[in-house]
């Protein structure tokens, strides 16, 4: 049994809260959590271009964000790690990322630093990075480009429940192919920003604008009495 439940913990990002299993197991596989997959073949970590911190840091300065975006809370913990900042993230996060994964956990925070409703709104297991896959609005990334602070969901490993989720902050083209800067905790042990397949995205959901939704419905109101 305790093999079964090593394996589910260092199968992804989110996995069932380890309270809940009894166990206190330390993820020990978030260091490849950017090398998201939905088969059984591993991806190379040589494959995979990395951004980080430091390089892209103008890109979240440059994209416009404003001081109800996601990303203004969430750039302010890049470079934190699990070890040498585990009180402060434990703090923020409110799960010691030693002992539970904690991609969700850091989204969630960062919302409702913001005010704004977490995916404990929508699911019962807030937790899991596939929580989110029905909160806020749906974007059809297939078609459009994401905007910054999107929150977007990958998979990972090869069950149904495993995923990866963080705040999307640009595209950008390695090689010739795009990726999808993510800026999101418990990638390599830390809040980081790395690129991820567009392609393996599977869901994009994006929180609504409070003036946004005030306009849209005054419109419906004034339609009524039109």
């Amino acid at each position: 049994m305790r093999a079964i439940l090593l394996i589910l913990t260092m199968a992804g990002c989110s996995t069932i809260p380890l309270a809940e299993l009894g166990q206190s197991i330390e993820e020990t596989a978030s260091s490849v959590v950017y090398a998201v997959t939905e088969s059984a073949v591993p991806v190379s970590r040589s494959a995979r271009p990395v951004s980080r911190p430091q390089s892209v840091l103008h890109t979240i300065r440059t994209v416009s964000v404003s001081a109800e975006n996601p990303l203004s809370v969430a750039e302010q913990y890049l470079g934190y790690n699990e070890n040498t900042h585990r009180a402060e993230l434990r703090n923020f996060i409110g799960v010691d990322p030693r002992q539970t994964e904690w991609c969700a956990a850091f989204v969630n925070s960062v919302l409702h630093t913001l005010g704004q409703p977490g995916s404990e709104t929508v699911s019962a297991h807030p937790l899991l990075a596939r929580s989110f896959i029905d909160w806020g609005k749906p974007v059809d990334h297939k078609n459009q480009e994401p905007e910054p602070g999107d929150v977007v969901v990958f998979p990972r490993g090869r069950q149904s429940w495993q995923g990866h989720v963080g705040f999307y902050v640009d595209t950008v083209t390695v090689d010739g192919k795009e990726y999808w800067q993510i800026l999101g905790g418990n990638q390599r042990n830390s809040v980081t920003i790395e690129l991820y397949d567009p392609a393996r995205a599977i869901s994009v959901r994006r929180t609504p604008a409070p003036e946004r939704e005030a306009r849209n419905l005054l419109t419906i109101i004034r339609s009524w009495f039109a």
